[in-house]
C-alpha cells in the first residue's frame, strides 16, 4: 500500500488507475482512522504484465530489461505473462537497471550484445545456449526471492534472490534499506541505487524499482 498526496492505494488500484482519496480522518487510542471515497483492491495481473506495461514504450527506462526478458524463451511466457521461477502470489521485489545500466552490461559482457565495446549493440533475442543463459541468470538476480522491500527503512541486510549458483545455493544482494531509498550492494562489491522517481511501484505482492546499475553475480 502506497501514500501519496492525500491519496492511497494497492497494486489493483494501479491495475485498475483508481486510487483512493482520503476525505476525513478520526484520531483513537491506537492511531488514526482514515475515510477513503473507495475500497482498496487486490491486483489479478502478475508481475509480468506489470514490467511489460512499464518497459514497451520505447522510451521507457525499463524498455531494454523487458527487451531482454521478453526475448527469452527460457523465462517469459507470452500466453500467461509468467516468469519462470517467479510464482503468481508470492513476495518479490525486483531490481530493473534503466536503459544505461543494461547498455553498461552489454558492454561489460554480462549481457549478449554484437560489435565491440563500448559501443556493442544489445542482442535481446540470442541464439546460442551460453548467452541464452546469460539473460537467465542477469534477470533471476535481479529479482529479490519470497521478499517484498520497500525504501521504508524497515528492512536491510543479505537477502537471497530467484537465482541459484551452480552448486544450487541462493545467490544474494545486500540491501542498505534507509527511508526513500535502497541502497545495493552485488557479489561483487560493486553499488546501486533506487531511482526514487521510478521505484516503490507495486505489483501483484511484488515492488519494482528502477536501479542505476547493473547488479554482478558469482556464479
Amino acid at each position: 500500500m502506497r501514500y501519496v498526496n492525500n491519496t492511497v492505494y494497492t497494486a489493483g488500484n494501479v491495475d485498475s488507475n483508481n486510487v483512493a482519496t482520503v476525505q476525513s480522518f478520526k484520531n483513537a487510542k491506537n492511531g488514526r482512522v482514515y475515510y477513503a471515497s473507495r475500497i482498496l483492491d487486490f491486483s489479478e495481473e502478475t508481475v509480468g504484465q506489470d514490467i511489460e506495461r512499464l518497459g514497451t514504450p520505447n522510451d521507457s527506462p525499463f524498455n531494454y530489461f523487458w527487451r531482454y526478458l521478453s526475448g527469452s524463451t527460457a523465462l517469459w511466457n507470452s500466453a500467461t505473462k509468467l516468469i519462470t521461477g517467479v510464482a503468481n502470489g508470492s513476495f518479490y521485489t525486483l531490481f530493473i537497471p534503466d536503459n544505461a545500466a543494461i547498455q553498461k552490461a552489454v558492454n561489460d559482457g554480462f549481457l549478449p550484445g554484437t560489435g565491440t565495446a563500448p559501443n556493442k549493440v544489445p542482442n535481446f533475442a540470442p541464439t546460442s545456449e551460453l548467452e541464452r543463459q546469460q539473460v537467465v541468470r542477469f534477470i533471476q538476480y535481479h529479482i529479490l526471492d519470497k521478499r517484498n522491500i520497500a525504501a521504508d527503512g524497515v528492512e536491510s541486510g543479505a537477502i537471497p534472490t530467484v537465482l541459484k549458483n551452480n552448486v544450487g545455493e541462493a545467490t544474494t544482494i545486500f540491501v542498505n534499506n534507509t527511508p526513500g531509498n535502497l541502497q545495493l550492494t552485488d557479489m561483487n562489491a560493486r553499488s546501486a541505487n533506487i531511482i526514487r522517481a521510478s521505484s516503490n511501484l507495486l505489483a501483484n505482492r511484488s515492488t519494482i524499482h528502477l536501479i542505476d546499475n547493473y547488479l554482478q553475480f558469482i556464479y
